[in-house]
């Protein structure tokens, strides 16, 4: 009866162990379970943060967002963005809306602007050309002046700023300076100078010498310069040419034939024909034993008389007589100019005498009028 009761006793025993170990099995069966879903569910709620969204703002926005949402600024690195503004976050890590446990560090990138340009090289090529360069480049065309420049043809460029090769960024402006071409040149006045010197200053002014053509004038010596065109002082291109009219000195004079004329005509026509009057000789020549004297005067003496072959008579251009004779009569005169001296009355005559034909004299005396015949009879 005992040995009953204590096997029923053990039995009841082993059945309560039992049961305890197996309330022991599903306890850790829990426990597993809650611990692999305890993450999911407890974190958010009790340790984790969730990563704010800070790309584009600026970045001192973005680092105080970061740490008011509990979380640490992390790496600042920078880039060049041709978009996002200098100064602003391009990117974060992690991004936004991320779960991560509290004082994790959020990295940033932050943009410095588009990057550098290299400013392309447009001196000496035409304006146009220069500009589209620099706007294929990402940059901008400045401020476009000019100057005139002995080498650079007009409408090309003469400089820029910044200098080509230099780095800018993009969008800055490039700064032109263009050609006019070689500046003005004030032609020099060479109006009377010699030719040779007139030629020199023009050369000498940066321009050259064109057409040289000849001409008379009244006043301007020979060689030297008439005229020119352009006039002196008038601004034109470095290297045109100066046209110049050089003189041939005096236009020529025909003589005119006044021999027969009347002294007044005869003098008339020397003016009109542009000619003075210079020393001439007077001649008389007598005509037969007594006969007609034809006396042709180049002196400024007036003739007062005339006297035949023979007789007394004959005038210098003083107005003292003579005496003509011929063939070695003592009143014959040597033909040909004498002195004024040698032309006196009475004893002192010329000892040489005339060479002329019986029957006629001849006279002949110096003056200083103009020509003319008169006839005495």
């Amino acid at each position: 009866m005992y040995a009953e009761e204590q096997q029923f006793k053990d039995v009841r025993k082993l059945k309560r162990t039992g049961q305890v170990h197996g309330w022991l099995i599903q306890f850790f069966k829990v426990m597993v379970l809650v611990g692999l879903l305890f993450p999911t569910f407890a974190l958010p709620t009790v340790w984790a943060e969730v990563v704010p969204d800070v790309v584009g703002s600026p970045q001192a926005s973005a680092e105080g967002a970061i740490t008011a949402a509990g979380l640490a600024v992390g790496t600042i690195t920078t880039s060049s963005h041709a978009t996002v503004p200098s100064g602003n976050v391009i990117s974060q890590s992690p991004g936004a809306g991320t779960s991560v446990a509290a004082g994790s560090a959020v990295n940033l990138v932050v943009s410095t602007g588009p990057a550098p340009v290299t400013v392309p090289d447009v001196v000496g090529s035409p304006q146009a050309s220069a500009e589209g360069a620099i706007t294929a480049a990402g940059l901008a065309v400045g401020t476009i002046t000019t100057s005139s420049h002995a080498t650079v043809p007009s409408g090309n460029v003469i400089s820029q700023s910044p200098g080509a090769g230099t780095s800018v960024a993009a969008g800055s402006a490039v700064n032109l300076v263009v050609s006019t071409g070689p500046a003005p040149v004030t032609v020099p006045d060479v109006v009377g100078s010699p030719q040779a010197s007139a030629e020199g200053a023009i050369t000498a002014a940066g321009l050259a010498v064109g057409i040289i053509t000849t001409s008379n004038h009244a006043t301007v010596p020979s060689g030297n310069v008439i005229s020119q065109s352009p006039g002196a002082g008038t601004s034109v291109a470095a290297g045109s040419a100066v046209n110049l009219v050089v003189s041939t000195g005096p236009a020529p004079v025909t003589v005119p034939d006044v021999v027969g004329s009347p002294q007044a005509s005869a003098e008339g026509g020397h003016y009109r024909g542009g000619l003075g009057s210079g020393d001439h000789h007077d001649q008389q020549s007598c005509h037969g034993a007594v006969g007609e004297c034809h006396q042709s005067i180049a002196g400024g003496g007036d003739e007062r008389g005339g006297g035949q072959c023979g007789e007394p008579g004959g005038v210098d251009g003083a107005g003292a007589g003579h005496g003509a004779g011929c063939g070695g009569e003592p009143a014959g005169v040597a033909e040909g100019p004498l002195p004024r001296r040698a032309w006196q009355w009475g004893p002192s005559r010329p000892a040489v005498m005339p060479r002329c034909r019986r029957g006629m004299s001849s006279v002949n005396r110096r003056g200083r009028g103009r020509v003319w015949r008169q006839a005495v009879r």
